[in-house]
């Protein structure tokens, strides 16, 4: 469900829609889509800067060769309006996204939740909305069942991909889309003092985005999601992955625990971050679903480390203790209590 949910706004938004020969696609939608064989550079299908009109989109094929091919290309294709989208396995190892981080790129993750893939189908137009109106390249990964490779179920729409019957219509996606962006007010552009310079602006520009998707879904697309037992949290759990229900569903039957998800990977916002942190955390425990580390650290236990010491630091308090760990294959609430 979520590759067709992802598939039908590609098709509807794209001037340009590349994809991978390996994955289920039948496109009748306005535009043709542009076949992507294995070991074939991306880059090398997509229009040129000077020929580029609207929104391009790319939809690839669950393999760490999905990510290593966009690696020759990353600094031509960062200021390019770019939408990449990757359904990945709940399993998969996450190593080949993290080392992307320094990219330049936007790197969201969504995370298939129900029957319908509310919350992908929400991130694929906030994606897509922000790599327009920004004109910088978007990465997007999200949850989709072992199987969707080879499959495809549900009922079919006019683009010739299936679609949820709680999905917006064609006109209210495309009205949204070609909308003028919206201006945040100084509260919200003040909010992002703490980020890096050059992550300032892409900041902005996913929170106008998310912004314009409230207004369309009515429902809220956040850079970092807690979840929390109730009383007193002191131990808290930073994840980031695939699979991290299974830990938010273990939560109300754990004491002083909680739950933090971490759907934007990049660009970092400290404050926002630590905004989520209850100043009550003795313990944070950070995982990662990365299984191929090369370094002592994980890249997400860097980023929380660093907002913490500079919080410990500005205001002169004590860190909680931090520890990393490996976040992996949890299959329900009763597994991820044990």
């Amino acid at each position: 469900m979520a590759f067709e949910i992802v598939a039908r706004i590609a098709s509807l938004l794209s001037s340009h829609l590349v994809v991978s020969s390996s994955l289920p696609f039948s496109n009748k939608g306005k535009q043709p889509a542009i076949q992507l064989h294995p070991h074939v550079d991306p880059a090398s299908v997509i229009p040129s800067a000077e020929k580029e009109q609207g929104l391009t989109s790319l939809l690839l094929a669950p393999s760490p060769s999905s990510f290593t091919s966009l690696v020759p290309s990353l600094g031509a294709l960062s200021g390019r309006p770019i939408a990449v989208h990757v359904g990945l396995p709940t399993s998969f190892d996450l190593t080949p996204v993290l080392a992307l981080r320094s990219s330049g790129w936007v790197i969201i993750k969504s995370e298939t939740t129900g029957a319908h893939g509310k919350e992908t189908h929400d991130t694929a137009l906030l994606v897509s909305k922000l790599a327009k109106e920004s004109k910088r390249a978007v990465l997007h990964i999200y949850t989709v069942q072992d199987d969707t490779a080879a499959n495809g179920n549900g009922t079919t729409n006019g683009n010739g991909v299936h679609a949820s019957e709680e999905e917006l219509s064609n006109e209210a996606i495309t009205e949204f889309f070609n909308a003028a962006p919206i201006a945040l007010n100084g509260a919200a552009a003040q909010s992002s003092s703490d980020v890096a310079e050059s992550e300032v602006e892409a900041l902005a520009d996913y929170e106008a985005a998310a912004l314009a998707t409230l207004k369309l879904t009515r429902r809220a697309q956040k850079p970092y999601v807690h979840t929390e037992s109730g009383g007193q949290i002191e131990t808290l759990l930073v994840a980031f992955g695939l699979n991290v229900t299974p830990l938010v569903k273990a939560v109300p039957h754990l004491q002083n625990t909680g739950v933090l998800s971490i759907n934007l990977l990049r660009p970092v916002a400290p404050s926002k971050l630590l905004a989520v942190i209850p100043t009550s955390v003795k313990k944070i425990i950070v995982l990662e679903q990365a299984y191929k580390n090369t370094t002592r650290w994980g890249a997400v236990f860097v980023d929380v480390l660093n907002a913490l010491q500079a919080r410990a630091e500005s205001h002169g308090e004590q860190m909680p203790e931090i520890v990393g760990g490996i976040l992996g294959s949890v299959k329900g609430s009763d597994e991820a209590l044990q």
